[in-house]
């Protein structure tokens, strides 16, 4: 049995890697920031973490895995894959392999407007996207979201009149 990590198991996906992960080979370790993270309570060994922007969070990670040997890490909350992805030459050499794409990618994935134009520029669709401070003229109704980061839904504005445009670009 391979032991390995996964973080953020009080989120759908951190759930979801748990459960893929059910009846092979693979024994998880589940790690959440939050005591009473749903996933905590489903795998045999559970540890409290640090919050991904919390300075020891990398060293809770590294403690946990080689307290239970674990040989990978799956983050399993989007906030957590930078933060790992940036130190991925520690877990290699501490033998703990992080499934993660290069900060790089990361980096581009996390900014809308960086992955609208790679998107565009690789002949691929995408949604027109603007930077806010560079629109002359808009055509109504427009989306604004954050360019970096965001959680789903969370400040994006349906605007379709002027005067919310205003409003929202505060």
């Amino acid at each position: 049995m391979i032991r390995g990590i996964v973080t953020g198991v009080g989120g759908g996906v951190g759930q979801s890697i748990i459960k893929a992960l059910q009846g092979t080979d693979y024994e998880v370790v589940g790690v959440d920031s939050e005591p009473l993270a749903a996933g905590l309570y489903a795998t045999n060994l559970a540890y409290i973490g640090e919050y991904a922007n919390h300075d020891s969070y990398i060293d809770r990670l590294l403690e946990i895995a080689k307290e239970t040997g674990s040989k990978f890490i799956f983050p399993g909350h989007d906030v957590e894959l930078f933060p790992i992805a940036k130190n991925k030459n520690v877990f290699l050499q501490n033998n703990i392999i992080p499934i993660v794409s290069n900060s790089t990618i990361i980096e581009l994935c996390d900014n809308k407007y960086l992955t609208a134009q790679f998107l565009k520029d690789n002949d691929l669709a995408a949604p027109k996207t603007q930077l806010l401070k560079e629109v002359q003229q808009y055509e109504y109704p427009v989306i604004i979201k954050p360019c970096v980061g965001g959680a789903r839904s969370k400040n994006t504005f349906y605007v379709d009149t002027e005067d919310d445009l205003f409003k929202y670009k505060k």
